[in-house]
């Protein structure tokens, strides 16, 4: 059946910290970045007028958020992030997509480096997202008249209109099917895992195989939908903002993405189904690590 194009949203994970008082059972996770193009439910041609900026139960909280607002320029921004190391681990990546069946899609590397409270995609798009948990920011390189400056903005409003979406089209997440523009209809599973947005726990098999796999699958004779090996790589702590990193980017639902343990380290190799109307039928992107280095880096702001 034809499902979810794109997230709506980044939304994200250590935010649930700061709604749970409020929504015992809510979860935030992270949504679809690519290859799909940006996706509003509302309309299918929106753009996000947005950047996300995503905090997990595992990173400093959005709390901090308002000591590094909007008004900040670099100098005074770094100030407010405090005295924090330069260490980074740079991770490169070979992204292989196919379709549910098998048939090739596509290949592309990709580089995470992780620093110290901080995820970022290093490329030469003038876009480039930083994801600033350490003060629960994303910051986003972006063109204007007077040349390249950083656009500072805040998780909590953006999660609240996600939130407020989400509960309006599934109706509190109580409908099990939604249909979008177009007719378009799909399960709310992949809602909720593109969108990062789950309302109450979701039963999940997670199986640890006599090599050390872990999947995860929806019911027994399910094709597994998210699964990860991992060999001890990087610190606890970088190993979280990893983590944090794919909430924020890549669609995994929250309840799937639990298995990952940062206590393991940054996993080397996972691979996860996506369903949206770009992939009507399913495909499956599997990551694997090509290689992790250390070394020193300043804060990525130019």
């Amino acid at each position: 059946m034809p499902i979810l194009d794109r997230s709506f949203a980044y939304a994200l994970g250590a935010l649930s910290t700061l709604l749970a008082a409020a929504q015992p059972g809510l979860a935030l996770q992270a949504g679809e970045t690519q290859p799909d193009p940006g996706f509003s439910i509302l309309d299918p041609d929106a753009e996000q007028d947005e950047a996300t900026s995503p905090a997990t139960n595992e990173a400093p909280a959005a709390a901090q958020a308002a000591i590094a607002g909007p008004w900040l320029d670099r100098e005074h921004y770094l100030q407010a992030r405090g005295n924090r190391s330069d260490a980074v681990i740079r991770t490169r990546w070979r992204v292989e997509t196919v379709s549910v069946e098998g048939e090739d899609i596509g290949t592309e590397q990709r580089e995470i480096v992780i620093g110290d409270g901080y995820a970022t995609e290093p490329g030469s798009s003038e876009d480039r997202t930083i994801q600033d948990f350490a003060t629960g920011r994303t910051l986003t390189r972006i063109q204007s008249l007077d040349g390249p400056v950083m656009r500072n903005t805040p998780i909590v409003a953006h999660v609240h209109r996600q939130m407020n979406t989400f509960a309006f089209y599934t109706q509190g997440g109580e409908l099990n099917e939604v249909t979008g523009p177009g007719g378009i209809q799909f399960e709310r599973f992949w809602i909720e895992a593109a969108m990062g947005v789950r309302l109450s726990s979701v039963d999940l098999l997670v199986e640890i195989d006599d090599e050390g796999h872990t999947g995860v699958r929806r019911s027994a004779l399910g094709s597994e939908i998210f699964g990860f090996d991992i060999d001890n790589t990087g610190t606890r702590e970088q190993a979280e903002l990893f983590r944090a990193w794919m909430r924020h980017a890549l669609a995994v639902h929250p309840d799937a993405l639990a298995a990952l343990d940062p206590e393991f380290g940054i996993p080397e190799r996972f691979s996860f189904v996506v369903f949206s109307p770009s992939s009507p039928a399913g495909r499956r992107e599997t990551w694997t690590r090509l290689n992790a280095s250390t070394g020193e880096a300043a804060f990525p702001w130019p």
